[in-house]
Formats: structure tokens, sequence, C-alpha cells
């Protein structure tokens, strides 16, 4: 459930950021939650969420060996 503090954390993170996307995460992390999934994480009911997040770690791999 919710708390009313809760709620004015939320909606005060998105009239300040302007970014309903920028306020979720920041509940999140309010929360305590990481924000990036583990290393070894892996969407199996999502496969697209699954490619995508294999895609980006190939990228940011081949970024990091180009410097």
């Amino acid at each position: 459930m919710t708390s009313a503090e809760e709620v004015v954390a939320y909606e005060t993170d998105w009239m300040q950021t302007g970014s309903e996307v920028e306020a979720m995460r920041r509940a999140v992390a309010r929360a305590g939650n990481p924000l990036a999934p583990p290393d070894n994480w892996i969407d199996t009911l999502s496969p697209f969420s699954e490619q995508r997040l294999q895609q980006d770690q190939t990228a940011s791999q081949h970024v990091a060996g180009a410097r």
C-alpha cells in the first residue's frame, strides 16, 4: 500500500523533474531498491527486454574496449 507521504514525494519529484520516468526512478531508489538489474538477470517473461538488455551489455563492452 502506498502512503500519503510516498504519493507527495512522487508528485513532488514529477513536478521538479518534469519526468514521470525520473519520478518513478526516484521512488524506486527511495524504497531502497537497486536501479539496475543484477548482471546475471534475464527476464524470461519478456523476450524483448532480455534481448535489449543483452544488446545494451554488448554495446557497453564494445565502448569500454574502444577506450
